[in-house]
């Protein structure tokens, strides 16, 4: 999604997606071939997809086709791509219809669902020293955030919690109705699934209604332009299960070098952005306060 409803955060991934394929023709390609990305705007309408997959693996066609943000997409296209003889490498969101089981024609670009759902309950469950944590989750009326709740409850139940799955349009200009459930609920912690518009409205509204309640997001929506829109107060609250090393650590490798490129192709504002992928090196899933981000 380029110009849609989740662009603030998909945009960012396609600028880092070409920056690095720039990256890699620069030093030379891959066996002395160059490679040229092809960004097609999907709008996060699944319609969209099913056109731009069929467009790059049968009338193009393409080495490998990449993104694919949309989980409803996904899951409607996934019988074609396991089918078909283009792969589907790096997407921006994982379903299960994807990768259970796993299938050589498709890879994630993230760490999973059940990843950030099981790190994002065992971490806020310690931190609030409840063992059988009562958690209301907000998520995006779609296949990945429904399955996202499930991880989230399932991880609960293990440990004798419960949890409560509370759906989301991605166009939503109002959480009225996910905050008075939330309140009706009385969770120990939150759990959010969506956008950045999706965190930035929910935390919005819960601050109108009072509500200082522990919430952690999923890996996509842990932004600097978030923690910029919540301010301190409310940031303060806000924490994000990161798949990979947090922007600004100084430390030697992939991560410094991806921090040069991108200063390098002009990117310098994006490089503490998770969405940006060129800035991460991967990393077992960790929880990322939230204070680390409002400094930023």
């Amino acid at each position: 999604d380029m110009s849609g409803p989740a662009s603030a955060a998909q945009g960012l991934w396609v600028n880092g997606l070409k920056d690095y394929m720039r990256k890699v023709s620069e030093a030379g390609g891959i066996h002395g071939r160059k490679i040229n990305v092809l960004a097609e705007d999907t709008r996060f309408d699944a319609s969209l997809d099913r056109i731009n997959f069929e467009k790059l693996s049968t009338q193009t066609p393409v080495l490998g086709i990449s993104g694919m943000g949309n989980a409803n997409a996904q899951v409607a296209l996934m019988p074609a791509i396991k089918r078909g003889k283009v792969p589907v490498v790096g997407t921006y969101t994982m379903t299960k219809a994807g990768s259970e089981p796993a299938n050589p024609m498709f890879y994630g670009g993230f760490c999973g669902y059940k990843e950030m759902a099981q790190v994002g309950v065992g971490f806020f469950s310690e931190m609030v020293k409840v063992k059988a944590a009562k958690v209301v989750t907000v998520h995006l009326d779609t296949a990945g955030g429904k399955e996202y709740a499930d991880y989230v409850s399932g991880a609960l139940v293990a440990n004798g919690g419960s949890a409560k799955s509370v759906p989301i349009k991605v166009t939503a200009a109002d959480a009225t109705a996910q905050v008075l459930e939330i309140i009706a609920q009385k969770p120990d912690f939150v759990a959010i699934h969506g956008v950045p518009s999706t965190a930035i409205l929910l935390m919005r509204t819960m601050k109108q209604y009072g509500l200082t309640i522990p919430t952690f997001a999923i890996t996509y929506l842990g932004t600097p332009g978030v923690y910029a829109a919540l301010g301190p107060e409310v940031g303060s609250n806000y924490y994000f299960v990161s798949c990979f090393t947090p922007g600004g650590i100084d430390e030697p490798g992939g991560v410094k070098e991806l921090s040069a490129t991108a200063d390098k192709y002009g990117q310098s504002a994006l490089k503490n952005d998770v969405n940006y992928v060129p800035r991460r090196s991967p990393r077992w899933a960790r929880s990322q306060p939230a204070r680390s981000w409002s400094r930023c």
